[in-house]
């Protein structure tokens, strides 16, 4: 049934949730919950209110799943980049800062976990 539905759409370049998850190597509840966090996509809605993705949701996808997956942006840092308000190197800076924050607080936690095990010792 959803191979007939995928080609059904394929004229119009519009592909169902199932076969963009499928492309991208993610879930479909990925690319849902995307959608909450990124006005960049608005499928369409078919028949028994079916996301049909075009090609332009599609390239919006891989970037935004490049950005989370493989440049290890947060969403905010991804949202700021898509939308044009920080440029790529401002995004690098900011997501570097945000990493190097964590790892001085769990070098302090570690740090004090270590006295408190040397104490008990």
């Amino acid at each position: 049934m959803e191979n007939l539905f995928a080609k059904t759409f394929s004229n119009l370049s519009l592909k169902p949730i199932n076969e963009v998850a499928e492309e991208l190597s993610i879930e479909p509840y990925i690319l849902r919950f995307w959608e909450t966090k990124f006005s960049q996509i608005s499928p369409t809605k078919g028949r028994g209110n079916r996301r049909l993705y075009n090609e332009k949701d599609i390239d919006t996808l891989k970037s935004i799943k490049d950005l989370l997956y493989n440049k290890g942006f947060t969403i905010e840092g991804a949202k700021k980049l898509l939308n044009g308000d920080i440029s790529i190197k401002q995004a690098a800076n900011s997501n570097q800062q945000q990493n190097s924050n964590i790892i001085a607080k769990a070098i302090n936690d570690l740090k004090q976990i270590k006295a408190e095990l040397q104490e008990l010792s």
